[in-house]
């Protein structure tokens, strides 16, 4: 039953006052209007309608003046409430300190997984710049590493060593310029006072114009000093329609190694450049014409040699054009003129004699030509430099491992 409306105060207590037993006596009235003064002061705002309704009707049951439904209840039930409210405030803080506990226990624990993870990563780093230092090679360390490889292979396989390509070869210049080569060496061995070394460290003076050397860009015959060999034209250029634009070329360049003066002069050059497009320009037309054949476009042997024929005729072009374009650069007549040659028939010319000539003008070797000769000239070359080196190699450093030990832990 829900609250009861003010004006309704009187019947309820009428009600109840017939309901109570006479029995009890005033007193008994006295102290119980007392107890409900009481009741309303400590309510603090409790209307006296509620407080005696909450004691006569509750749940239905309002019969008994010591049953659970006197207006006693109310200030029971709100200090218990107080408790409740006490309690929690407590049990709130109790769990509230067990939160901070715990969540200190995570931060120390996070703390210590991130200061185990700076120690791990330092560690690591560490390790590895020890392994680092133990097996890592410097621009120095890498080059006797190449030198002390390339070196086992032209000894011990030298199938395998590159040696048309000059590779070889100059390596082993490399090696001798500090050893073999060096006065030191020579005046404490005496290596060119034994006849039968000199004798033996003889290369045919033919051979040294199928030799290549190189400096820079720059590629030259050791023997002519030339970068190209003009006594010999491809197949394709020998042909009588290009008599013309080749005698021009050939006297442009022929004048410009004939003329007096280290230095070229523009004209020259000029006339060299347009002799050359000429001739290019004549080739171009007769490759075209070529093309339109049938006997180019086929798929036969005869058809292939002729497109390789064409293929080297344009290689050749393209040789005479760096030739001039070398010319222009430097503006020197020593490419034409033959002035970087080795002269193989002095009286003192020898094969260490050509071997420190080249090292003294900073040359090294090209790569050989096609030529069976060339070929032919290479390879002996390779066998006197090497049978050479084999003098020098024990005590020369710079062809041994320096991490040799660290890697065969």
């Amino acid at each position: 039953m829900g609250l009861q409306k003010r004006g309704d105060v009187s019947e309820i207590l009428n009600v109840k006052r017939n309901r109570m037993p006479t029995r009890r006596g005033s007193g008994f009235q006295i102290y119980r209007c007392l107890f409900l003064a009481l009741t309303f002061f400590l309510g603090g705002g409790v209307c006296l309608e509620h407080t005696v309704a909450q004691g006569v009707v509750v749940n239905g049951y309002g019969g008994y003046t010591w049953g659970y439904n006197r207006p006693g209840d109310v200030v029971a039930a709100r200090m218990h409430a107080y408790a409740n409210v006490v309690r929690s405030y407590g049990y709130g803080a109790s769990k509230y300190g067990e939160y901070l506990i715990r969540r200190e226990r995570a931060i120390s624990m996070n703390l210590d997984n991130r200061m185990k993870r700076l120690k791990y990563y330092f560690d690591a780093k560490r390790i590895n710049r020890a392994y680092r230092e133990e097996t890592h090679y410097d621009v120095r360390e890498r080059q006797m590493l190449s030198n002390s490889r390339m070196w086992q292979q032209v000894k011990s396989l030298p199938e395998l060593a590159n040696k048309n390509s000059g590779a070889a070869q100059n390596f082993l210049l490399h090696r001798l310029s500090s050893t073999v080569l060096s006065f030191q060496y020579a005046s404490e061995r005496g290596l060119l006072n034994d006849q039968e070394w000199v004798d033996y460290l003889q290369l045919e003076p033919e051979a040294y114009a199928h030799i290549w050397l190189k400096q820079g860009e720059t590629r030259f015959a050791a023997s002519t000093g030339q970068s190209l060999d003009l006594t010999w034209w491809p197949h394709q250029l020998r042909d009588p329609q290009f008599a013309g634009p080749r005698e021009k070329f050939m006297d442009a360049r022929n004048a410009i190694a004939q003329e007096v003066g280290s230095t070229i002069e523009y004209d020259e050059l000029s006339q060299l450049s347009d002799a050359h497009q000429a001739l290019a320009d004549a080739v171009n037309v007769a490759f075209q014409e070529a093309e339109k054949t049938s006997g180019f476009k086929n798929k036969d042997r005869k058809a292939t040699d002729t497109r390789s024929e064409w293929r080297r005729a344009f290689r050749f072009l393209d040789g005479m054009h760096v030739e001039i374009r070398k010319l222009k650069q430097s503006g020197s007549r020593a490419l034409v003129t033959g002035q970087m040659g080795f002269d193989p028939n002095a009286e003192e010319a020898n094969f260490i004699a050509f071997l420190q000539y080249m090292q003294r003008n900073g040359l090294e070797f090209a790569p050989a030509s096609k030529d069976p000769q060339s070929i032919a000239a290479y390879n002996t070359m390779f066998l006197l430099m090497r049978d050479l080196y084999v003098l020098a190699a024990e005590g020369d450093s710079a062809i041994t491992d320096p991490k040799k030990k660290y890697r065969n832990r």
